[in-house]
């Protein structure tokens, strides 16, 4: 009976720890989204929040807010729901996302690099594609995706469960690229558009 306690202890902790740093990703992730918040106030943008908890959530299909910058063009911004670090997306098209887990463990030689272990791809609701919501509201806009916080990486991949061994040839999204005609773009490009006081081409 003894035993039986000690196994249930030690599974109490480890559901604590687990529990602990869950909390600790989504502390860190209301902080990044409230300090973006402040960052585009300071630029002096005009900021349309599209739904009431537009900073922490996204709809489907749907832009969560909109921007006007001093060069007065106007972005359609959708937040990428990464609330979780760690977190990889495979992105073939504008409406077909998908997502995977990685855990970052210490690295063997002690250094300060972390060895990712890949826990393979789950299909992400789709959703991620609000053009066409765009155009039933007749909103005249750029479509921004914008990765605030960072995820672990973006890749452009030809993505099919089947053959995930097969090693699909593929290559990471950096900054300002674009999939089907959407930009994807993190904190600091996006600052940097609204500086601007003239209209990109």
């Amino acid at each position: 009976m003894l035993h039986i306690k000690g196994y249930l202890w030690i599974l109490y902790f480890i559901l604590g720890v687990y529990v602990f740093l869950l909390l600790l990703e989504l502390l860190h992730f209301v902080y990044k989204r409230i300090r973006l918040y402040i960052r585009l106030k300071k630029t002096g943008a005009e900021i349309l929040g599209l739904h009431p908890l537009w900073l922490f959530f996204s709809r489907s299909r749907k832009a969560d807010f909109l921007l006007r910058g001093k060069s007065g063009i106007t972005y359609a911004v959708r937040f990428v729901e990464n609330w979780r670090r760690g977190t990889e997306y495979a992105v073939p098209t504008a409406d077909q996302w998908y997502y995977a887990r990685y855990i970052l463990l210490p690295s063997v030689n002690g250094n300060a690099a972390r060895h990712p272990i890949h826990l393979g791809f789950k299909r992400k609701i789709n959703g991620m594609d609000f053009r066409w919501w765009m155009k039933q509201e007749n909103i005249e806009a750029i479509p921004l995706w914008l990765c605030y916080p960072r995820p672990f990486r973006v890749v452009d991949r030809l993505y099919d469960p089947a053959t995930e061994q097969n090693k699909v040839p593929e290559y990471e999204l950096v900054t300002d690229s674009r999939v089907d005609g959407i930009r994807l773009v993190d904190g600091s490009t996006v600052i940097g558009m609204l500086m601007r006081e003239t209209p990109e081409f």
